[in-house]
């Protein structure tokens, strides 16, 4: 979900109940600055829980059809990064900060030596930089390491 969000320069919801993967793609999503489309259906169907509640909490922009789509992502190849009206936390970042917040698995927990050695930065330099990133909200740590936060990495109007 992660990896889809982040690719695509929007993503659109299409009947999903409430208790479904659907609302992870659009957290990470929105934790990545793309657009969040939702095409609702009908109130009183199960499925269509999810697209209702995200255009109500105004977490997705009504999608009616291909036009609403070209207008908020424009002509395939022409998509900006992110929405204009977002800057990305992730964006100040150094190389080595973003290889250690990219190297915290999406779910459980990682131990400080293992970090270090899959974000390939020395160790001491890791301690720092998990330091930092704490300090920012992005990461925290539990009671078996590193974990991220689910805090959002978009500020809206930077």
């Amino acid at each position: 979900n992660r990896l889809i969000a982040a690719l695509c320069p929007a993503t659109i919801i299409v009947e999903a109940a409430w208790r479904s993967g659907a609302r992870n793609t659009v957290s990470w999503a929105s934790a990545c600055g793309r657009i969040v489309l939702a095409v609702p259906g009908p109130v009183h169907s199960a499925t269509s829980v999810t697209p209702h509640r995200l255009i109500r909490d105004a977490e997705a922009v009504l999608c009616t059809g291909v036009a609403d789509v070209l207008e908020l992502v424009g002509p395939l190849g022409r998509q900006p990064p992110l929405r204009p009206d977002q800057h990305r936390r992730l964006d100040d970042l150094s190389a080595d900060e973003l290889a250690v917040y990219e190297a915290v698995p999406a779910r459980g927990e990682i131990g400080t030596g293992e970090l270090s050695l899959r974000a390939g930065v020395a160790l001491g330099g890791c301690l720092a930089i998990l330091d930092r990133l704490s300090d920012q909200g992005l990461i925290g740590h539990g009671t078996d390491g590193w974990r991220l936060t689910g805090q959002p990495v978009t500020r809206a109007g930077d």
